[in-house]
């Protein structure tokens, strides 16, 4: 009898174990969804179109781009862990929504409830203002918020890029107010327009607007001088603590079989690897900057940590 159960059990285990290998040699026999937390036309969702194209040559089946914006970014990733963990339905987990939206607003996932799969991009920040701005350099910008008889107005698209702001407060005593808006190009057409008198954004939502001659940068929020820009100074060497960084990155529901989720994981690393797509991405105004799955995860762990903290002493609510 206790010989049965046993040979039961074994095959019970090798039925499940070859399930497994089933699933990942079969894997993908259908599209892919990959879920982007901004609007379409942005350089978030270039990015993802552009890793998209290749992942789907190198897997053999489609990879299709759904746009889910709002929210600061929070919308895609709360879709997306609700999701079935099987490796058809992927998205950006980006720093911004992973790291910091968990303290700053009320959402329905935590940095655990995801599979990392692997960062492809590494975000370039830069302080915007009208082109007609009196505004020439950070101090600039500090120095009329001191003297207005109400808090400057400042876009944001989400997390990260609203830190710049109170962190400034917290060293200068000047104040500013937050307007969020859906995306870093909908941030810039509202400094263009007037809107609001300045904002932080990525790079290429920027780069339209300043080659038209609408907005004006004034300094780099990264910690390093942009390119394409070389003689504008960094936030940090105008003399001010309020640089920010941020990963992008691609993820799964947890609970993504082993062997699936290892060859995700194999398909962004070859994909990362090709000359071609990195140029590609870099043309678009994005740095690329590839990093393992498991190692994004933990990142993103000690980056929330770090969050929290910051955000406690900006004096920010915090969402527990």
């Amino acid at each position: 009898m206790k010989k049965n159960i046993v040979i039961a059990l074994l095959a019970g285990v090798a039925a499940v174990s070859s399930a497994y290998t089933y699933a990942a040699d079969a894997f993908p026999n259908k599209p892919i969804r990959l879920v982007v937390n901004f609007g379409a036309g942005g350089s978030t969702d270039i990015a993802a179109r552009i890793v998209a194209k290749k992942l789907a040559s190198i897997l053999g089946q489609g990879v299709v781009v759904e746009n889910r914006s709002g929210g600061g970014g929070t919308i895609g990733p709360s879709y997306l862990a609700k999701q079935e963990p099987d490796g058809y339905t992927i998205g950006l987990t980006a720093q911004g929504a992973i790291a910091t939206a968990p303290w700053m607003y009320k959402v329905t996932y935590d940095t655990d409830d995801f599979d990392y799969i692997g960062a492809f991009s590494k975000y370039r920040y830069v302080f915007i203002v009208n082109a007609d701005s009196p505004y020439k350099n950070i101090q600039d910008v500090v120095d009329a918020a001191k003297k207005s008889s109400k808090p400057l107005l400042f876009g944001t698209p989400g997390p990260q890029t609203n830190f710049v702001f109170p962190m400034l407060t917290k060293q200068t005593g000047a104040e500013f107010e937050q307007v969020l808006y859906k995306s870093g190009m909908d941030t810039t057409v509202g400094v263009a327009s007037n809107q609001v008198p300045m904002a932080v954004v990525i790079s290429p939502e920027a780069w339209p607007q300043m080659q038209a001659g609408k907005v004006r940068m004034i300094a780099s929020a990264t910690g390093s001088r942009w390119s394409e820009y070389p003689d504008v100074p960094t936030v940090a060497e105008q003399g001010f603590d309020a640089t920010i960084e941020g990963y992008l990155a691609l993820g799964a529901p947890k609970g993504v079989p082993a062997p699936v989720l290892a060859k995700l994981r194999d398909a962004v690393e070859q994909t990362m690897a090709d000359e071609s797509v990195r140029k590609e991405m870099e043309r678009a105004g994005m740095e690329a900057a590839y990093m393992k799955g498991p190692e994004y995860g933990e990142l993103m762990r000690k980056e929330k940590a770090k969050a929290k903290v910051l955000i406690q002493e900006l004096g920010l609510a915090v969402q527990d």
